[in-house]
């Protein structure tokens, strides 16, 4: 019995034919149903990693790492520019996106220490130049699918966690914003470590400045209530009583022993006449000395401000006079 060939056969033998006579593979039509296909399991070399999609906007990669065993890597780029202490963030307008870099990169420790004491399984690895990138993991058994691994990171990692906290507006979840923003603050309240040794020379320096401004400021407040009483110019013939100059030299003193640390790294001046100044109530004093636009010399005016106003007795009542001699009371 003679087999003739289909014309759809032959034509699919004449477009296989190649030019130099020889065939190749034969084309044959698709079935009309795909047959399923097993996920693919998913090996990676040793020190190498397999990127794939993240099973959440809350990361930004996802990858499966073999480092000495399989484990499953989220990473979360965050810049924390909305943790912004309050005496930084109303004022956030006038500093540059740099600026806040800086400022929250060198306190990479802090953010960090409240990272690590709230989230498991998590690193930070550097990342682009305006962002923290925080690395969440957790363990693998092996090789392993890619839904799988998405399933795990996002289960059995504290990255979703993380991400919901750190935005305000996630219903139920704590604001670990406003605790970072806490941390900061308190960081930046907390003074410099005081050197072992004191630097004298910069130390009777600041008193000097320190004396020599009370003792101008109550001479000419002197000058003044001489001349409402009288009509007549005093022209400085008022003195301080040694007792208040020595007890006004140990109060600078020992201002200076406890802030040598900030004092020693304040560039804006010897420092005496501004803390006489704060604690005499006169409203300027170490902020006026800063740009408002220098976050770091910003935050050192306002600790020493706070130091100066907590840690000195009040000046505001000024000094008293008895004849041509001038008293400090209640130091």
């Amino acid at each position: 019995m003679t087999h003739n060939m289909s014309s759809d056969a032959r034509n699919r033998l004449e477009s296989a034919r190649k030019t130099d006579g020889k065939f190749g593979h034969q084309h044959h039509s698709e079935a009309g149903v795909e047959l399923p296909t097993s996920p693919e399991f998913i090996e990676v070399e040793d020190g190498d990693s397999h990127d794939f999609t993240p099973p959440s906007d809350a990361f930004d990669r996802a990858c499966i790492v073999n480092s000495d065993g399989y484990f499953v890597e989220g990473t979360i780029y965050e810049n924390f520019d909305h943790c912004l202490p309050d005496d930084i963030e109303k004022f956030r307008e006038i500093y540059s996106d740099d600026q806040v870099t800086e400022y929250l990169n060198d306190r990479t420790d802090v953010i960090m220490g409240v990272v690590n004491e709230r989230y498991k399984n998590v690193q930070l690895d550097p990342g682009p130049d305006d962002t923290f990138a925080l690395d969440f993991h957790a363990d693998l058994d092996g090789p392993t699918t890619e839904e799988d691994a998405a399933e795990k990171l996002w289960e059995e990692s504290d990255g979703v966690k993380f991400a919901n906290e750190l935005d305000p507006g996630t219903f139920g979840s704590e604001d670990v914003s406003a605790i970072i923003r806490e941390k900061l603050a308190e960081h930046d309240a907390t003074k410099l470590p005081n050197p072992e040794t004191v630097d004298e020379r910069a130390k009777q320096g600041f008193v000097d400045d320190f004396v020599s401004s009370a003792v101008q400021d109550a001479q000419m407040t002197a000058d003044e209530e001489h001349f409402m009483e009288t009509g007549e110019d005093q022209h400085g013939g008022f003195e301080v009583d040694e007792e208040s100059m020595a007890k006004l030299k140990a109060m600078a003193g020992k201002f200076y022993d406890e802030n040598a640390g900030d004092l020693e790294a304040w560039s804006e001046g010897i420092g005496g006449h501004d803390a006489y100044m704060t604690a005499a109530g006169h409203g300027v004093g170490y902020t006026d000395r800063v740009s408002s636009v220098d976050i770091e010399k910003s935050v050192m005016a306002r600790r020493l401000s706070t130091s100066a106003s907590d840690e000195i007795p009040s000046l505001e009542d000024g000094a008293t006079r008895e004849g041509n001699k001038l008293y400090f009371e209640g130091l």
